[in-house]
């Protein structure tokens, strides 16, 4: 691994390569409410992740669409169960699948089709709320989210 580190009182950038891991690019320790958050930018396999849920970009209808993307690799790794019962769910949180280091998956539209592009910065703020707020509501710990709306949301 090869990395350059800069590193402030609350913010660590870290520019590097591992071969077969995951990479942490940015860190903050942030305060939220009056409560200590870490926030970090990481690139890597989602479904790798050290954390209790992962987020799944969904269609409108929270059905599988299987063209591309990070919904096609977290359904390759978690299995078609967690889209069935996204599906019949109407949205929120499912079982980890296959990928049993989660606790969940969180499925999130974030592609509004009345609009174009049918993704942008209100529609990702929105979904990152609501994921927020459905982790909270579960009680999870840590959530990784994907850089929502970026392929096929424009």
């Amino acid at each position: 691994m090869w990395c350059i580190s800069y590193m402030s009182s609350r913010t660590e950038v870290v520019i590097g390569h591992e071969s077969g891991g995951a990479v942490e690019a940015v860190r903050a320790d942030l305060e939220l409410g009056g409560k200590k958050t870490r926030f970090s930018i990481t690139l890597g396999d989602i479904t790798e992740a050290k954390v209790d849920a992962i987020v799944c970009p969904a269609n409108p209808g929270f059905e599988y669409a299987g063209f591309g993307g990070v919904q096609v690799a977290i359904a390759g790794k978690s299995g078609m169960g967690t889209f069935e019962e996204a599906e019949a769910k109407a949205k929120a949180a499912t079982s980890p699948g296959k990928l049993r280091h989660l606790k969940s998956i969180i499925h999130v539209n974030n592609m509004r089709v009345d609009q174009d592009p049918p993704c942008d910065e209100s529609v990702v703020r929105t979904c990152t709320a609501s994921v927020l707020a459905e982790a909270d509501r579960i009680g999870l710990a840590s959530v990784a989210i994907p850089a929502l709306g970026t392929e096929f949301g424009g």
